[in-house]
């Protein structure tokens, strides 16, 4: 079959080649405009989630730096959290609170601040 197909070349006028030239300046600025459309549309999609991600980042350190200060004040009043997990024992770190609290007004005060910090914590875990 191949050997009996004659290959002929399409022959464009003067008219034909002036349209195709038309019709692809046409498409291509088309085609421009629509990526300029997309580009726009992705650059402010990003730019938005960037800007919340900042936001979240930021708010997240600061919760940090309020955390570890309360533990620091907790470890100043002999309590560490990390001891519970060490083998102290629950039991055990919870009689230290409690000596704690029956400590003195200063003492109060630090739990206060932890407590107000955890509570801090667990808001921003749960958004």
């Amino acid at each position: 079959m191949m050997c009996r197909v004659k290959v002929k070349r399409e022959e464009y006028d003067d008219k034909d080649k002036t349209k195709f030239w038309r019709d692809w300046l046409e498409t291509r600025v088309l085609d421009r405009d629509l990526g300029y459309r997309i580009s726009k549309t992705l650059r402010k999609t990003v730019d938005e989630r960037i800007l919340e991600t900042e936001r979240v980042n930021k708010r997240l350190q600061e919760t940090k730096t309020e955390v570890d200060s309360a533990l620091a004040a907790m470890k100043e009043m002999g309590l560490d959290l990390y001891q519970v997990h060490a083998g102290w024992g629950k039991q055990r770190f919870q009689d230290s609170v409690r000596t704690a609290l029956n400590g003195g007004e200063e003492k109060r005060h630090w739990l206060q601040s932890i407590r107000n910090a955890c509570d801090t914590i667990l808001k921003e875990v749960q958004e």
